[in-house]
């Protein structure tokens, strides 16, 4: 699953992407709390306790399977367009993120923007 990280030319490489420890938690655990100390401490140590130096060096790695992911659902959406927007929309009312009504409204203005672009 890693193993894009590696350089397979050369054995004694490292990573090519410097893990911290912040993507190994492991949630239950009775001392979570004390590791994000741990893990805090540490990236306090090594950027002299400025964070901006760690988000801008850490580059985020390459999602391999994004295009297949993008093509599939691109490929679900034209299968059938309502039942796709149907399910991807559920789970926002669902959860009540968004309410379908505010949805509605904002469709609709959106449709009675293009209808005024396009009879003017």
């Amino acid at each position: 699953m890693t193993e894009y990280l590696y350089d397979r030319e050369n054995p004694k490489s490292h990573f090519r992407q410097r893990l911290t420890g912040i993507e190994g938690f492991m949630y239950g655990n009775p001392n979570m709390h004390e590791r994000a100390e741990m893990i805090g401490r540490a990236l306090a140590k090594e950027t002299d306790g400025d964070i901006t130096k760690f988000v801008n060096k850490t580059q985020k790695p390459r999602d391999m399977a994004q295009r297949w992911r993008a093509f599939k659902n691109i490929a679900r959406f034209f299968k059938n367009p309502f039942g796709y927007t149907f399910w991807k929309v559920a789970t926002l009312t669902n959860q009540n993120r968004i309410r379908l009504m505010y949805v509605l409204l904002i469709f609709h203005l959106y449709q009675s923007f293009c209808l005024y672009l396009l009879t003017k």
